[in-house]
């Protein structure tokens, strides 16, 4: 009697292909924890920077407001001793002169103070705009720095997201080679059964006895096999 031919080693095959996707998976997690841990430090990065440039910024806005608090403090000690000396003339010609002196003293005074407040005003305008152009460059750095660990983090979630649905492939592909394994062991052992009590009703028509029939029937090619047994080497 000839014996059945053994089936694929589709288990072998199978375990091969396990192993090569957990492994892959494994690889794409590693990168992607890479992927996200360079994010964060880029976004970390952006942050201090951010910081840096908020501090230069308040640091020069106020060197700039003491330089024109300076300039300003200049101006009026000019002026105040321009209208001293003018006031020193002014007595010397006569009380006339004096109250003349007096008034352009005035003048100059308000216009030192207006010149002041100008300078003022423009320093403080000059150090508003280096601030407002600076905090919006700390922004941009730091929705850039974002926009790139959000693309990081999509990317290794769509790795993730691809050796998880390879790996799900891959089981039901087990699973149904697993179900043909299951049925060709089934049919084998059909044909088996089938061909065994075949042989027993040609030996009973033959010999017209039972004897030979149970001494055949104790050789181990003619006994039934358990379900799965004709699968195992």
């Amino acid at each position: 009697m000839t014996s059945p031919a053994r089936p694929p080693r589709a288990s072998a095959v199978a375990a091969e292909q396990v192993g090569s996707i957990v492994a892959a998976a494994e690889k794409v997690r590693e990168e992607a924890e890479a992927k996200l841990a360079q994010a964060e430090r880029a976004l970390a990065a952006a942050h201090a920077k951010a910081d840096e440039l908020q501090r230069h910024t308040a640091a020069e806005a106020e060197r700039v407001g003491a330089h024109a608090a300076a300039e300003a403090d200049r101006i009026v000690r000019n002026a105040q001793a321009q209208a001293d000396k003018t006031r020193t003339l002014a007595r010397e010609d006569a009380e006339t002169a004096e109250e003349m002196a007096t008034k352009k003293t005035q003048d100059q005074l308000a216009d030192a103070r207006r010149q002041a407040l100008k300078v003022v005003d423009n320093a403080r305008v000059e150090a508003m705009a280096v601030r407002d152009q600076t905090q919006a460059e700390a922004e941009q750095t730091a929705a850039r720095a974002t926009r790139m660990a959000q693309d990081r983090v999509a990317s290794a979630q769509s790795s993730a997201d691809e050796a998880l649905a390879e790996a799900q492939a891959l089981v039901r592909s087990l699973r149904q080679v697993s179900q043909a394994i299951d049925s060709q062991a089934d049919r084998m052992l059909a044909e088996v059964q089938a061909g065994h009590k075949r042989i027993q009703a040609e030996l009973r028509a033959s010999a017209g006895m039972k004897d030979p029939v149970s001494r055949f029937a104790d050789a181990p090619e003619f006994r039934p096999r358990r379900r799965g047994e004709g699968t195992r080497r």
